[in-house]
């Protein structure tokens, strides 16, 4: 066997290998950058379980700015206003908004299911309580949904969150 058939029966496999690890590892590589979220949100949970029935059905709509560093989420929240069952709305302003610190990040590997899991300390007026958020469902550009639970009446319920401030403004 001469040289250019030696090489003629192996450079289809070899070259052929090494464009299919490329493009494995580009696969991998894409799967594994951590979704960007940083940036002003517009977040709203939705009471859906609570040991306190005046919370039960009642929409909570914060401004949130979350700043992020690979996988790591830190950022601040602003209780803007509160939908009961019944259609009232409470709006806070000001010095009324309740402030929350943010802390969190991403959680899952390659090939598993990516999850922001987010918690959230806030000072309320009465107490101060815990809420934690898992976003796992990216619904679109700027959009997530997902679950909280918070330490506040036991309360569960969906989180929904679209990038900016909506109607909302930081202006007190």
């Amino acid at each position: 066997m001469d040289a250019s058939m030696w090489w003629a029966s192996w450079s289809g496999p070899l070259l052929g290998g090494i464009a299919a690890g490329g493009m494995v590892g580009l696969a991998a590589w894409m799967a594994a950058r951590s979704p960007d979220i940083s940036g002003v949100w517009t977040m709203t949970l939705r009471h859906q379980t609570s040991s306190w029935s005046e919370t039960l059905g009642m929409d909570v709509t914060y401004l949130v700015m979350l700043s992020q560093r690979r996988g790591r989420v830190e950022g601040i929240a602003e209780r803007v206003r509160d939908v009961h069952p019944d259609g009232s709305v409470r709006n806070y302003s000001g010095s009324h908004r309740l402030r929350a610190e943010i802390s969190g990040g991403l959680l899952g590997g390659v090939f598993e299911r990516r999850q922001f899991q987010l918690l959230f300390r806030e000072h309320g007026a009465h107490r101060s309580h815990a809420t934690t958020h898992r976003l796992e469902r990216r619904v679109g550009r700027g959009q997530w949904r997902g679950q909280f639970c918070c330490s506040a009446a036991s309360s569960t319920g969906e989180v929904r969150w679209s990038r900016g401030l909506g109607s909302f403004s930081f202006r007190r």
